[in-house]
């Protein structure tokens, strides 16, 4: 019936006469509002609501962890500066492993494996020296430069996604309200456009579209560059590194309870594992992989991705705001 009244009314007033002040004098969107009824809101949001639901909940939990992993933007140049003094740290200690251990005589020799130490700083001093050259490219430069955008949106955006989640499933609650509304009273209208705006105050669907868009956006970038295999696999054997090579050379250079009570770690393990752990939480390689692995697995379809959820959250936002606008006015006329 709505839909049919609504067809008649549009009909009329195109016929009117062009003298009629309240519609030349409001903006055009006032004289389509009016239109507007409970039905058609509520068909729209629910449609909507569904839509942005199904979209958001597969990368609520990809986005909230990696929130949680990448916390700051990632500068590019401690990390390749990191990285070299890395290098030669590893390498100066593959070169004379015995070195470190100074004056200890044969003591340390028969508690330390001194061989199989070297042997482990060799190959790791081979790997890192494969890796690094990959680092001093422009190419993960720029990719850097695209998670830095991609970290400003993850920025709580594990939240701010549960709570966009949260109030979508209520949508109905307030969707219950609104036939009431519009054939109700000038205080039931003005008290629904109220409910409307808390509604949309606490459901932060402009936020988490902003951030949905950024994080995609970013995304996208980085699934275009033609560098991504290259670096990808430059990461995942960086991160393999540095998730090998500590405990390796804990298991080698640290001594059991019994020898340690008389003996040290040798300094210069110390500052190399030292060295390694900032590294790690400077730089997660594991995170960054996960990043990479997403932009090469959404490929051309990041944008269109991205865009099954913004599109859906601006259509809530928006029929709900031409609700509220198509409320208000009724209330004054």
């Amino acid at each position: 019936g709505g839909h049919e009244a609504g067809k008649r009314k549009s009909s009329e007033s195109t016929q009117r006469p062009r003298a009629d002040i309240s519609c030349s004098t409001m903006a055009m969107p006032c004289c389509a509002m009016p239109m507007l009824d409970a039905d058609a809101v509520s068909t729209q949001v629910e449609a909507a609501t569904k839509q942005a639901i199904d979209a958001l909940e597969p990368v609520q939990e990809k986005f909230t962890e990696l929130s949680a992993q990448l916390t700051a933007p990632i500068s590019m140049e401690s990390v390749k500066t990191s990285i070299s003094s890395l290098t030669s740290e590893v390498k100066a200690l593959a070169a004379d492993p015995s070195a470190m251990f100074g004056a200890g005589g044969c003591i340390i020799g028969c508690v330390f494996p001194i061989e199989q130490l070297g042997a482990a700083l060799k190959d790791a001093s081979a790997i890192i020296s494969e890796i690094v050259p990959s680092f001093t490219g422009g190419s993960v430069d720029r990719l850097i430069a695209y998670v830095n955008e991609m970290i400003e949106g993850l920025q709580g955006v594990g939240e701010s996604i549960a709570t966009t989640l949260k109030s979508l499933g209520d949508v109905g609650g307030l969707l219950g309200k609104l036939s009431g509304a519009f054939s109700g009273d000038k205080a039931g209208k003005l008290k629904m456009v109220e409910d409307i705006e808390l509604f949309l105050e606490g459901a932060q669907l402009k936020v988490t579209s902003k951030k949905i868009d950024s994080i995609f956006g970013a995304l996208g970038r980085m699934a275009k560059s033609a560098d991504l295999e290259k670096v990808l696999k430059s990461f995942i054997a960086l991160g393999k590194w540095l998730a090998e090579v500590p405990a390796k050379i804990k298991e080698l250079a640290v001594p059991n309870m019994l020898v340690s009570l008389c003996i040290k770690v040798p300094e210069a393990i110390t500052k190399l594992l030292d060295m390694l752990a900032a590294f790690g939480k400077m730089f997660d390689a594991a995170a960054l992989t996960k990043v990479f692995e997403y932009a090469k697995e959404l490929g051309s379809s990041a944008s269109s991705t991205g865009m099954a959820i913004t599109g859906p959250l601006e259509a809530v936002e928006k029929t709900l705001r031409s609700a509220a606008t198509a409320l208000g006015f009724s209330a004054k006329m």
